[in-house]
């Protein structure tokens, strides 16, 4: 089994059972904010694929997910376990970040007479247990929520995805739907099995992979959504191996996807295929169009880098005799566009392993913005560039 549980004694377990017990007159300050703004408080007690519940006063509230902003779920009492595994998994400590995700499974489990510990012993009997990891000396002195065992789950699931461990990403994705087959995570942890098959460029495991993640889908009424997400994914690995009309025709399929991040997602793919191709202004058209209307952090990150390569290639030095103030514009545009990548790759934490995103288009701006300094120090283009540029480096101290 991948979870790798550590010997913890009959009292000391008792001792951390404890923890979990209802405390009387408390009760969590959970918070949802939604898309529209609205924020509710209260106490999440259920969070499946679809929905959270949250008891707030003396009313319980079921919430959408789509009804959630990006970033928009703060839990109270969040177990430092937790916290400190994703700084690690963000910092690509995997070790450190198994160690906590673990302990933290294995103490939850424990206090409720996990039956998975006891599978644990049971392999290890067998020979066939995992290396043990050193358990932690404290866990939280306060309840810790039951809630909060998938999110650990799950942080396994990321761990071994960027690991690139295609058979210790299975067994955890596994691990998870059994604890919580309608998993928050369920679409997530049936993606990231099917990315790491389509990465391996195996045609067998990509069809495996996404048998299975359809099949588990279904049951908890999502098969459609997964059925077309995977779609978009297989559509991104042909069009990054050249094979551009099959990529094409699966975009052009997906945009009438009920799912509006799919639909979104194909525009974003076929735009992208126009500007190869050389077809600019259609392509800047709907990168515009997906960044006054897209929601989703991640379409909108992507549309900023696609305007921003569309300005790339329109940048024609000017013969002598020509107007410079096109090319001017077309830098300061590309300029403005990599800052904007800056601010979304921060917006959406999820898609990103550590700072590099955020440095790399920083870069970019500050060259583009020192390009006009460079070749039109006397023009209204550098006295806007020096202004970015100062707001820039403000932005980077901070």
């Amino acid at each position: 089994m991948v979870l790798r549980f550590v010997k913890t004694s009959a009292h000391l377990i008792f001792a951390l059972s404890l923890f979990t017990l209802p405390v009387a007159g408390l009760s969590a300050a959970d918070t949802i904010r939604k898309v529209k703004g609205e924020t509710i408080n209260g106490d999440i007690v259920k969070e499946t694929s679809q929905e959270i519940q949250i008891n707030s006063g003396a009313k319980a509230q079921r919430v959408a997910r789509r009804e959630i902003a990006p970033d928009g779920i703060a839990y109270d009492g969040e177990p430092r376990e937790l916290i400190e595994g994703k700084a690690a998994l963000a910092q690509r400590e995997f070790e450190k970040a198994h160690q906590n995700f673990q302990a933290l499974i294995q103490f939850l489990q424990a206090a409720s007479g996990g039956a998975d510990s006891g599978k644990s012993e049971k392999n290890e009997k067998n020979g066939k247990a995992k290396q043990k990891v050193a358990p932690k000396k404290a866990i939280l002195s306060s309840a810790i929520r039951q809630i909060f065992l998938q999110h650990a789950l799950y942080g396994e699931v990321q761990t071994y995805a960027a690991e690139g461990k295609a058979d210790e990403l299975g067994e955890s994705v596994d691990a998870l739907l059994k604890h919580a087959p309608d998993s928050f995570y369920l679409l997530e942890a049936l993606l990231a099995k099917v990315r790491q098959a389509i990465s391996q460029g195996d045609e067998a495991k990509v069809a495996e992979a996404g048998e299975y993640a359809k099949q588990r889908a279904a049951t908890a009424g999502v098969g459609a959504e997964v059925a077309d997400r995977i779609a978009i994914l297989r559509a991104e690995y042909l069009l990054k191996h050249n094979k551009v009309k099959e990529a094409e025709s699966i975009y052009q399929e997906l945009q009438k996807s009920p799912v509006g991040v799919v639909a979104e997602l194909a525009k974003l793919g076929l735009a992208e295929i126009q500007l190869t191709s050389g077809q600019i202004v259609p392509a800047k058209m709907t990168f515009n169009r997906l960044l006054r209307e897209s929601k989703e952090p991640l379409v909108k990150c992507s549309a900023h880098r696609g305007l921003g390569d569309a300005q790339m290639k329109e940048m024609h030095f000017p013969a002598e005799g020509d107007s410079p103030e096109p090319y001017q514009q077309a830098l300061l545009g590309a300029g403005a566009c990599a800052e904007e990548m800056v601010v979304f790759c921060k917006k959406d934490p999820k898609n990103q392993k550590d700072a590099k995103p955020q440095d790399e288009y920083r870069k970019l701006a500050r060259d583009l913005y020192n390009d006009v300094l460079h070749y039109y120090p006397q023009s209204e283009a550098a006295k806007k560039a020096r202004e970015a540029l100062g707001k820039l480096r403000a932005g980077a101290s901070q």
